[in-house]
């Protein structure tokens, strides 16, 4: 009761804008995801190529790292909820005795280009409400997501396959206003703190809870697994990483090398 949190949104402001208001102080708090401000920063895009793991980007430095730079945009950095099932795709034909996505035409935002480029596929850039169409009409073989979070779309009307295993951490992050934060009491900011830091822990375990959630219903309609198999199975995961850091490394060139040593330093990155 000693804080109260009112949500707006999705439509308030825009989704690729929404980092400038709250470093402004529009907006007092921001759930986001580094693919929705690498217009500001890199940075949130980095931490896809991360591993998911709450005690060790603390005890590494990392999340004390990723904080400084958000402070000098105005933010301040309460929790990075993470899932280490990140990413996955569904398609519309089974991975065939190439193991890759040779020849095909695969949705993805840019997050996903290096790795779709990996497997041999073709990226096609499209926003999540022409998805459906695309697939229907046979303009893209396949679409890549977050492993959690496709049901509402229902492409499993026009896909035959979900692709495994998933691939790279979907790391999010939660913002206050820094000025907001520091006109608050001792008590109320380390209360903030400590609720980020039990989110961090319970969004693991609810993450991986609705991945599941998700292949149960893919099986309900009709959906089956298809898996990657020798070179690019092997090399899934280094795909994943260097494409994620690249884009980082394209913005904020200075602090994604200082991440990306920290995280070569504690093994948690490919």
């Amino acid at each position: 009761g000693e804080i109260t949190v009112r949500i707006t949104g999705p439509g308030a402001i825009p989704p690729f804008e929404q980092l400038q208001p709250t470093s402004a102080g529009l907006v007092d708090i921001l759930f986001t995801h580094g693919a929705y401000h690498i217009g500001e920063s890199g940075i949130g895009m980095a931490l896809n190529a991360i591993e998911s793991d709450p005690q060790a980007l603390r005890k590494s430095g990392i999340w004390q790292a990723v904080d400084e730079h958000y402070r000098g945009l105005g933010l301040k950095l309460l929790a990075l909820p993470s899932s280490a099932r990140g990413y996955h795709m569904l398609l519309k034909e089974e991975i065939g005795v190439d193991c890759d996505l040779t020849g095909r035409k695969i949705r993805g935002s840019p997050a996903y280009l290096g790795l779709i480029q990996s497997l041999g596929a073709t990226p096609v850039v499209l926003p999540a409400g022409e998805v459906y169409a695309a697939l229907e009409k046979h303009v893209v073989d396949g679409t890549a997501w977050p492993a959690a979070g496709s049901l509402p779309f229902r492409w499993y009307e026009v896909t035959a396959y979900y692709l495994r295993p998933t691939f790279g951490a979907t790391t999010h992050q939660l913002f206050i206003n820094r000025r907001r934060f520091e006109d608050l009491s001792s008590a109320k900011q380390q209360l903030l703190l400590k609720e980020g830091e039990i989110l961090e822990r319970d969004v693991q375990k609810r993450f991986h809870e609705l991945v599941t959630i998700e292949e149960d219903a893919f099986k309900k309609f009709g959906l089956k697994s298809t898996r990657l198999c020798g070179e690019p199975l092997a090399r899934l995961a280094r795909y994943w990483s260097q494409g994620s850091w690249s884009m980082a490394m394209a913005r904020s060139p200075l602090m994604t090398e200082r991440l990306y040593k920290m995280a070569v330093s504690a093994g948690m990155t490919k």
